[in-house]
């Protein structure tokens, strides 16, 4: 049985990791939306048991959704908490029976736990389901996380967002720090105490730094004519961070390699070095970098640091009987990744269907085995525990139609609808022809078109318009903006997650 399932509707990718973070470790389950509309299309469609909720959102601002909420049988008695960096709005919330609690920003996730917690408990919608009567507790001996994200200042304009990080890593891990500052999309620095810099552009880690001595990187990368030049620039190094053969390449000094090269192999080994770290503590600088960043910065692998990580630490493995899916975005993400063959063959059978004793089964793996690869893969953020089976049983769904799709992938997608709960029809339409009268009978909200259907017909197109519907390509591999070109609302690629269609159809 799974436990509460909380929603947040905030359209920031920084606030969204914030609350993973906040209920890591808990039974809980946590659902997103990114706009009002579609969080109160997830609520009415599948009432959760508390709704965190941002003031500001792209659409609508938080009262309306608050009233909108209010007025439904269905979703009128769902706590919420609304979060805003202007505590004078609360004031506007005032007569609204469903709000619960007020959050301020600069928030912890602390705080975000011990409010959303509170929520549950005064929830009335969750007494009445009356199906876990406990609130969510973190996990044994998970430390309190000390961690503040301030609200854009006054000054900011659109997408300028401050972010301010401080805090212990004993509370925090560097991994948790990095992911809340790439999800921000910020540029600047981390700097850790042990003397270790992690600089960010654009919300992607550019290079890793170190005070630390480094004479043997230093003599394999440039050509030294003197002791006293590069003591002269490892003295620069222990100051300010700058790596010594940057200041011998400005000296003059001759490169035995590519400079942007060796940077960037030497800061993959220093980012997970700095993986390891629990001690000392943290700052987030938000600023322009360095010269140097600029022009030798090249983009390092998170995932791989994170896997690494993992793979030198003792880890939980993971429950053989849960299912699991790959995570949004995970072929850029696992691109010249170096997985070993069993996290290779693991990944492939990963489908967000099979249980992890199914797959073992199919590969003939011992159950130990992948129950901790899983927990490596889970670790570098590569898959995700697919927690909301049967989660919106009973709602009803619009049809998906599927065209030009082969059986097995046509099997699996019902599989996957079934196993949600989603109450939607498969219709699986064999010839082009048929499919405009049937898009005019159905009334579908989505539907699914082979890569090799080739252009859209315009009165499809027409008909989808009509009837509010989305048409996606589904793609093994190819360009997702020359597919868009063709007339479609979106491109999916193989293999397919629920969340993905959920997202279409809104629910």
């Amino acid at each position: 049985m799974t436990g509460p399932r909380i929603l947040v509707i905030d359209d920031s990718a920084t606030m969204r990791k914030l609350v993973e973070i906040a209920f890591r470790g808990s039974d809980c389950v946590v659902e997103f939306a990114g706009t009002g509309a579609e969080g109160i299309a997830r609520a009415s469609a599948a009432p959760p048991d508390a709704i965190l909720l941002d003031f500001m959102l792209p659409d609508m601002k938080g009262i309306e959704v608050c009233k909108r909420l209010a007025a439904h049988r269905e979703t009128a008695g769902i706590g919420v908490v609304v979060m805003s960096g202007k505590p004078d709005v609360a004031t506007l919330f005032r007569d609204q029976g469903n709000v619960v609690a007020f959050v301020a920003k600069p928030f912890t996730a602390a705080t975000i736990h011990a409010q959303v917690t509170a929520a549950l408990r005064q929830s009335s919608h969750r007494a009445r389901r009356a199906s876990v009567s406990r609130p969510p507790q973190l996990a044994p001996g998970t430390p309190p996380v000390g961690v503040a994200v301030v609200a854009p200042p006054p000054s900011a304009g659109p997408g300028g967002a401050h972010l301010e990080l401080a805090g212990s890593l004993a509370s925090l891990p560097v991994l948790d720090v990095l992911r809340l500052i790439t999800a921000s999309g910020a540029t600047g620095h981390l700097h850790l105490d042990h003397g270790t810099y992690v600089f960010v552009r654009a919300g992607t880690v550019v290079m890793c730094t170190t005070t630390r001595p480094t004479e043997e990187f230093d003599r394999l990368v440039v050509q030294i004519d003197g002791q006293d030049l590069l003591a002269r620039a490892q003295v620069a190094q222990r100051q300010s961070g700058v790596p010594a053969v940057v200041s011998l390449a400005e000296a003059g000094a001759a490169l035995q390699v590519d400079l942007a090269a060796a940077l960037k192999t030497q800061s993959q080994r220093l980012l997970a070095d700095a993986m390891l770290r629990r001690d000392g503590g943290f700052r987030w600088y938000e600023q322009a970098l360095p010269g140097y960043v600029e022009s030798l910065g090249r983009p390092l692998s998170l995932a791989a640091a994170a896997l690494e990580d993992a793979r030198t630490r003792p880890v939980a493995a993971v429950e053989i009987g849960q299912v699991y899916c790959r995570r949004s975005g995970f072929s850029s993400t696992v691109d010249g990744l170096p997985l070993t063959p069993i996290e290779k063959a693991m990944l492939a059978a990963i489908d967000g269907t099979s249980t992890l004793a199914e797959i073992g089964e199919r590969l003939r793996y011992p159950a130990r085995l992948v129950a901790t690869t899983a927990a490596h893969l889970a670790a570098a953020e590569l898959i995700v525990r697919d927690r909301g089976a049967g989660r919106h049983a009973g709602a009803a769904a619009p049809p998906i139609i599927v065209h030009d799709l082969d059986a097995e992938f046509v099997a699996q997608l019902r599989r996957l609808v079934a196993r949600r709960g989603l109450a939607a029809e498969v219709i699986d339409v064999s010839t082009l022809g048929d499919l405009d009268a049937v898009l005019a009978q159905a009334r579908p909200r989505l539907v699914l078109i082979g890569a090799d259907a080739g252009a859209l017909p315009s009165e499809l197109r027409a008909l989808a318009s009509l009837s509010s519907a989305m048409i996606a390509a589904v793609l093994e591999v190819g360009s997702a903006a020359s597919t868009l070109a063709l007339g479609y609302d979106a491109v999916l690629c193989k293999p397919v997650h629920v969340a993905e269609l959920e997202r279409l159809l809104a629910l």
